[in-house]
């Protein structure tokens, strides 16, 4: 009669150190970078008469959050397939970002049109969002960026001035 209560009192124990173990985690979202805040628009492309293909960003920075549409144009088609049949096509992107000394350094991932999330098997990349970009030049309205993975640079200008308000946890 006596064993059969040791596996309720360990169930018992169990459940109760892993209730008083568990808790929420704190919300750790940061104010970013104050030169970033806002609606950023790359109005145009240097060079894009040479280039078979090439692509135009529209950031959106809140706080340390980045949200980003890249539309992309070519001249040759090859990707294949009904997904890129047309000779642009856009991409949205959401997540986190951090500036490390002169380095933007995106991580997200792939979402929908309303920044939700994007299933595999959709059209265009889905999955994770990795880019860095080299800061060449800042002004008060406009940006300069260098991708690392491209090579390319696109010139954001300053749409709208953007502030990050952190709500404090109660």
């Amino acid at each position: 009669m006596k064993f059969k209560s040791v596996p309720l009192y360990s169930f018992i124990l169990f459940a109760a150190f892993f209730c008083v173990s568990c808790k929420f985690n704190e919300n750790k979202r940061t104010s970013g970078v104050d030169f970033l805040q806002g609606k950023w628009k790359e109005d145009a492309v240097a060079n894009k008469a040479q280039l078979l293909t090439y692509q135009q960003h529209q950031f959106y920075f809140t706080c340390d959050s980045f949200y980003l549409q890249v539309t992309t144009f070519y001249k040759v088609n090859l990707q294949g397939g009904l997904c890129f049949d047309k000779n642009h096509w856009d991409e949205f992107a959401k997540g986190n970002y951090q500036m490390v000394k002169d380095t933007l350094k995106l991580d997200g991932n792939f979402v929908t049109k309303d920044y939700k999330y994007k299933a595999d098997g959709t059209c265009y990349r889905n999955g994770k969002y990795l880019e860095d970009f080299l800061l060449v030049k800042r002004t008060d309205s406009i940006l300069i960026f260098k991708s690392l993975q491209t090579g390319l640079s696109h010139q954001l200008n300053l749409k709208q001035k953007g502030e990050c308000t952190l709500q404090k946890a109660p």
